[in-house]
């Protein structure tokens, strides 16, 4: 995530959707984690992480850790 936004002004909303893939983006992304212009992340956390070894509750730590507040939407 830092790299794609080296040169770019910081968003105020960015969203994540890389089935599976989104703690590789929010590791990778701490310079813009910690930008007080990042408002809001839309993430979609549903499982699919662990095909990779991934764990959606450390991706939740990790954002908790930067000061963003976790809302969850649940859809029958």
């Amino acid at each position: 995530m830092n790299s794609v936004l080296e040169n770019q002004q910081i968003p105020s909303l960015f969203k994540i959707d890389v089935e599976g893939f989104e703690a590789e983006v929010i590791m990778g992304g701490g310079r813009i984690l910690k930008d007080n212009a990042l408002k809001t992340i839309l993430i979609e956390l549903n499982g699919f992480g662990k095909r990779y070894n991934y764990n959606d509750l450390a991706i939740e730590t990790k954002l908790l850790k930067q000061d963003f507040a976790l809302m969850f939407i649940y859809q029958n």
